[in-house]
């Protein structure tokens, strides 16, 4: 009996109920159920299989994607940042490449997918250890530095109402 059914027929008020009563409870077809009933194991093969095809298996460029595996995980040693955009022109340059005479768009779903395939997803910088607070104070206090000259500016002055009573607000000037 396919998983529905049995969900179904969990609820019906008696324990144990042959498919039949639960059919005739729900309103289904008997003929309909008892093919399902059949052909349950057939279903659940076929769904695994497609399943199967398309997190494991390979796109209509094989060899792109190959490629394009080996050349994602040498910039991943490098720790460079890899995304949406670097993955489609490389996919396109590549299977300029290995395939000239054929069209390959490398749309969203292909990227998408081919992450999916390969068990991969995007990072901004890869093999990079995080800094402390400490290490990190230095250039947090050059920016905020910068700020204040910026902000001390005769054109940045003029736009915003800088006064003492509103040094936390920066409010654009009514003009």
């Amino acid at each position: 009996m396919p998983s529905k059914y049995r969900a179904q027929a969990s609820t019906v008020p008696s324990a144990r109920t042959p498919s039949v009563i639960v059919v005739c409870f729900y309103g289904h077809c008997v003929v309909f159920m008892c093919r399902w009933c059949a052909s349950e194991p057939k279903l659940l093969q076929r769904l695994q299989s497609a399943r199967a095809k398309a997190v494991f298996g390979k796109g209509r460029f094989p060899r792109v994607e190959t490629q394009l595996f080996r050349d994602f995980q040498a910039c991943r040693k490098k720790g460079l940042r890899i995304g949406r955009r670097w993955l489609r022109t490389k996919a396109r340059v590549i299977a300029k490449k290995l395939y000239p005479g054929r069209y390959f768009r490398a749309s969203e779903g292909w990227c998408t997918n081919w992450l999916r395939r390969n068990s991969l997803s995007y990072r901004k910088t890869t093999n990079k250890k995080t800094k402390s607070t400490e290490e990190r104070l230095p250039k947090i206090k050059r920016w905020h530095a910068r700020l204040r000259l910026r902000l001390q500016t005769p054109k940045v002055r003029a736009l915003l109402d800088l006064s003492p009573q509103s040094s936390l607000t920066y409010r654009l000037k009514e003009t």
